[in-house]
């Protein structure tokens, strides 16, 4: 494998791996088996259904849309959602912070970072 191969795939491990989903379940939470396959929704479903979680994706800068949202399906169909609806894209800035080094008598300062995140409501139908 060449030099470029091997960089390409350790980039495309480290920047799928960045991304983080909670959920945030509201009331008494039941505990469901998970779910082959989740479906995005764009608008909320005619057949009765129950809201199981609210859930927040957070990437880093420059991550895709797609690769947010394929993490976000992955935890919804692991709380055994059946699909996910109301997806917004929001962003969010960290903070600035200031670290210092044995080695360096400078403080490094990193300026606050503007970070992609996904939220989303996920829903399980009723039978």
């Amino acid at each position: 494998m060449s030099v470029k191969t091997i960089t390409t795939l350790l980039i495309t491990v480290v920047l799928s791996g960045c991304a983080s989903t909670s959920a945030l379940y509201s009331g008494i939470h039941q505990a469901y088996s998970p779910t082959h396959s989740v479906s995005i929704l764009q608008n909320p479903p005619k057949r009765p259904y129950k809201i199981i979680a609210e859930l927040e994706t957070r990437g880093i800068p420059g991550m895709s849309y797609k690769t947010m949202l394929n993490n976000m399906k992955t935890e919804a169909k692991s709380i055994g959602a059946n699909a996910i609806i109301s997806i917004k894209e929001i962003y969010l800035m960290s903070d600035k912070t200031i670290y210092r080094m044995p080695h360096r008598s400078e403080a490094v300062v990193r300026p606050p970072v503007r970070t992609p995140a996904l939220t989303g409501t996920a829903i399980r139908y009723l039978k």
